[in-house]
C-alpha cells in the first residue's frame, strides 16, 4: 500500500512538473507546432502586471545596512520589446498590446513556486476566455554579490572596484484563459554591471539605476525570446 501511494505521489509530480507547478518560477516550452499555430488565434492580448502605483522596490544590500529604493517597473520596456520581435520575427500581428495594467492587489506574491493558477481569476475577471500574453516582475535588488552565478571567493576586482550591480528577473506566459492552460513560460534573470564606486559619486546614483534598469528590460527580452524559440526540454 505504501509503494502504491509512494508511485501515485510521483507520478502526480512528474504531471505537475509537466504542466509548470513551478508557479511562475520555471520555464514551460512550446512545441514547434504549438509556436506555427500562435499566428491562427484571432487574438492574443499581451497585458502586464502592476503592483501598487507602479513602482518596484529594489533593494540594496551593499553598503550595509540594506535600504529600498523604489523605482518605475521595468517591466512595461520587457514588455514593448518582446511584443515589437514576436510581431517583426514571428509574424504574429495578432498581437494587441493592453496598456493599462492588471493590478495586483492581494497581501500575498503573485509569482509563487506553489500556486501556478494564482492571478488567473483576476485575468479571467478582465479578458474572459481570451488568450494572453502576461508580464509581471519577480525581483529587483542592488549588490556587489553575483547570486546568479557560483561565488567561490572574494575577486581582487572586487575588492578594488566594488561595483554595486543591478539583478532583476522577471516572468512572461502565454495563458488560453478558458481552461487557465499555461501554454509557455519564460523566466529572465538579468544582471546588470554598474560602473565602480568611484565613478558613482560622479553621476547621480538615480540617473545610474533608471540606466541599469533600461538595460535590464532589453536583456530580458532578449533572453524571453531566446526562450519562446526554444523547443526543447525545459
Amino acid at each position: 500500500m505504501i509503494i502504491r501511494v509512494a508511485k501515485a505521489c510521483v507520478v502526480a509530480v512528474c504531471i505537475l512538473t509537466s504542466l509548470g507547478c513551478t508557479g511562475g518560477t520555471g520555464r514551460i516550452n512550446l512545441s514547434d507546432h504549438q509556436r506555427s499555430s500562435l499566428s491562427g488565434l484571432p487574438l492574443i492580448q499581451a497585458v502586464h502586471w502592476q503592483y501598487g502605483e507602479g513602482l518596484i522596490p529594489i533593494v540594496q544590500y551593499n553598503p550595509w545596512p540594506p535600504h529600498t529604493i523604489y523605482s518605475m517597473d521595468p517591466i512595461t520596456m520587457v514588455k514593448k520589446q518582446v511584443l515589437l520581435n514576436l510581431v517583426s520575427q514571428h509574424g504574429l500581428i495578432n498581437i494587441q498590446s493592453v496598456e493599462a495594467p492588471a493590478f495586483w492587489m492581494h497581501g500575498y506574491s503573485l509569482i509563487s513556486p506553489c500556486c501556478i493558477q494564482r492571478g488567473m481569476g483576476e485575468l479571467q475577471d478582465l479578458f474572459g476566455n481570451a488568450d494572453i500574453l502576461e508580464f509581471a516582475s519577480v525581483d529587483a535588488f542592488l549588490s556587489d554579490r553575483a547570486p546568479y552565478h557560483v561565488d567561490l571567493g572574494i575577486s581582487v576586482d572586487r575588492l578594488l572596484r566594488r561595483k554595486i550591480n543591478l539583478y532583476f528577473s522577471a516572468r512572461a506566459r502565454l495563458i488560453h484563459l478558458q481552461d487557465r492552460t499555461v501554454l509557455w513560460q519564460g523566466r529572465c534573470q538579468v544582471e546588470v554591471v554598474d560602473a565602480p564606486v568611484e565613478r558613482r559619486e560622479e553621476v547621480e546614483a538615480r540617473n545610474i539605476l533608471e540606466q541599469q534598469l533600461s538595460e535590464a528590460a532589453q536583456e530580458c527580452s532578449t533572453q524571453l525570446l531566446q526562450q519562446f524559440q526554444d523547443s526543447g526540454p525545459t
